[in-house]
């Protein structure tokens, strides 16, 4: 079983293929499936579409739908949340299917929902039914406060 997860190798060929893709018309559109799946021990748990915190949102209305759909159909949770590293990384869940929206609830948050990082990571590992204790113990947390 690995214990790290594996470097990104492939990133210039999702770009160029997203590039490209564009070219074929107004009449063909996707979306970039920029959004990650959530997974808990090889079951998807959730979707969520990341977007930077001053994207703008309107012009992605119909492939953020579209995922909401396929994460509907597929019974997880659907998110989007809206994320920022200026000075230290914060995320802000704005949106999120009837299954996302009840994994907030019994998590104890409501839509618009703000983490910071350590707490956003603790919400994601709660989703997987994973102890949320582990979160502290992650290299990238060393000396970060509790509250």
């Amino acid at each position: 079983m690995r214990e790290t997860v594996r470097k990104e190798s492939t990133g210039w060929r999702d770009l160029s293929l997203s590039r490209r893709h564009r070219e074929w018309g107004i009449d063909c559109p996707a979306s970039d499936i920029d959004c990650l799946v959530e997974i808990a021990r090889g079951v998807p748990v959730a979707i969520i579409e990341y977007k930077k915190a001053n994207a703008p949102i309107a012009e992605s209305v119909q492939s953020i739908r579209s995922i909401e759909i396929l994460a509907d159909r597929a019974k997880v949770g659907f998110f989007l949340v809206r994320y920022s590293n200026a000075k230290d990384w914060f995320f802000r869940i704005e949106r999120a299917n009837a299954i996302g929206t009840d994994m907030l609830r019994s998590a104890g948050f409501k839509i618009p929902a703000a983490f910071r990082e350590i707490d956003f990571v603790k919400f994601l590992y709660q989703i997987r039914r994973r102890d949320e204790i582990a979160v502290l113990a992650l290299p990238v947390f060393a000396g970060e406060p509790l509250i």
